[in-house]
């Protein structure tokens, strides 16, 4: 079964509630709050939203790149940044280093890195000319 975990490092300057609204612009999952950081879990409907925004936005190939960098070097689990400024905007940016505030850090597990090939293909498929080469249904859970 794909799991879904999220985590932003929070930061003596920052308001707790901006920084839940940032994930919950990007993601769906249950939030918990802890002195340091927040977390959460989902399943793979918790991508949702953000498969809906690499389309709006057409950063599809921004998207896919570090995820599938990620999953070469780790074959249970891929995991990927957000900017939390960008997500507090309501949309995602996937920077290249660690944000002045930190970022959301998002990992996606999966026992088969075959599923996890799927969950990337369909969040994130490649594309030519900026346009996806397929659209594959949500991937059984």
């Amino acid at each position: 079964m794909v799991t879904v975990e999220v985590w932003a490092e929070l930061f003596p300057t920052e308001d707790v509630e901006k920084v839940r609204k940032a994930i919950e612009n990007v993601l769906t999952v249950k939030l918990e709050v802890f002195d340091d950081k927040i977390q959460g879990y989902g399943k793979l409907d918790s991508l949702l939203k953000l498969h809906k925004m690499l389309r709006k936005e057409k950063i599809l190939d921004s998207a896919r790149m570090p995820m599938m960098e990620n999953l070469e070097a780790n074959k249970t689990s891929f995991t990927f940044k957000l900017n939390k400024q960008a997500a507090y905007a309501g949309k995602a940016s996937f920077p290249a280093d660690e944000g002045v505030l930190g970022n959301i850090n998002v990992r996606i597990l999966d026992d088969s890195k075959a599923k996890l090939e799927e969950v990337i293909d369909w969040l994130a498929p490649p594309t030519e000319e900026g346009k996806p080469i397929f659209e594959n249904p949500m991937p059984d859970d």
